[in-house]
């Protein structure tokens, strides 16, 4: 076990380092692309619960730095913690969003978990740090997310989530024990159904050929919704975990780092810029045509 890593207050400002200021571009990548889908289903990255045919709204796109930060989104890029060329609001830039089911959207919201990218590891890893017992199956393993994708989420604003769940549970340990960081496995439901290929290094995205979804399958999953569990039962702070989770500045840094380093941090980049060429094209003509 080792503790999580404590970030220190206040947090650091930074600035990309050589080379992804402002990366060329011949063609910028899709925006429409979906990320959170495993074998052709759009999957909730906590539980993995999916969108059956006969329910269209189990899942949502939350935000992880809530509509809340609008108004410090553009700080936020003075400070080089997101892209300058990012989406205007925090709600519209897909490197901000998670598939999450109603339950763990409510607990996201809520501020009762947060998701810790732990650059030695290189994955994001889930924290219960409610101690909520229907979210302690969760901790200390990865949500499914690539940091080799375009659309990857930023590392470093789940800082800013967490900050906001630490201060709702000031009382709990600052330390929550982790697993040993090479120790550290997918989320139960991605190991069982066998969505990571260990040999590519990729997670199964598409449905293979011929391959079709009982109904069976549809309906289970549309009932199978968690439920929210009451917040008055906890984890006991004392019950044995692993590593502990702090967050020194150190940690910040290495976050940072490695959120400048994130192809999703380049293809932000390469998005903004294409969407600037677009309106300066657009005004050029607007000019051209009241001449």
């Amino acid at each position: 076990m080792t503790p999580l890593p404590v970030f220190q207050l206040p947090l650091q400002a930074g600035h990309p380092p050589l080379g992804y200021e402002s990366p060329s571009v011949s063609e910028p990548p899709s925006a429409n692309r979906e990320r959170d889908v495993f074998l052709g289903r759009q999957r909730c990255l906590v539980c993995g619960i999916f969108e059956a045919t006969c329910n269209s709204e189990v899942l949502h796109r939350c935000c992880i730095a809530s509509r809340e930060f609008w108004l410090k989104w553009n700080d936020l890029k003075r400070r080089g913690w997101i892209p300058f060329n990012a989406r205007r609001r925090p709600y519209h830039e897909p490197r901000n969003m998670l598939s999450l089911c109603p339950s763990h959207r409510e607990y996201l919201e809520g501020y009762r978990f947060f998701i810790r990218f732990i650059p030695q590891a290189q994955k994001f890893v889930f924290i219960n740090y409610s101690g909520i017992q229907s979210l302690q199956k969760f901790h200390g393993k990865a949500i499914p997310l690539d940091i080799r994708e375009p659309d990857t989420p930023f590392p470093s604003v789940f800082i800013l989530h967490e900050m906001r769940v630490r201060g709702t549970y000031p009382f709990r340990p600052a330390e929550p024990d982790i697993p040993e960081y090479q120790d550290i496995t997918w989320q139960e439901w991605v190991l069982s159904e066998d969505l990571f290929d260990n040999v590519t290094g990729l997670f199964r995205r598409d449905r293979p050929p011929g391959f079709r979804y009982s109904d069976e399958e549809d309906v289970k999953a549309s009932t199978e919704v968690p439920v929210l569990q009451c917040l008055g039962t906890t984890i006991p702070q004392g019950s044995p975990s692993h590593d502990m989770v702090n967050a020194d500045n150190g940690v910040v840094d290495e976050i940072l780092q490695a959120t400048w380093e994130l192809a999703s941090w380049r293809a932000c980049v390469q998005e903004g810029e294409a969407r600037a060429r677009v309106e300066a094209e657009r005004g050029a003509k607007i000019s051209e045509d009241s001449e």
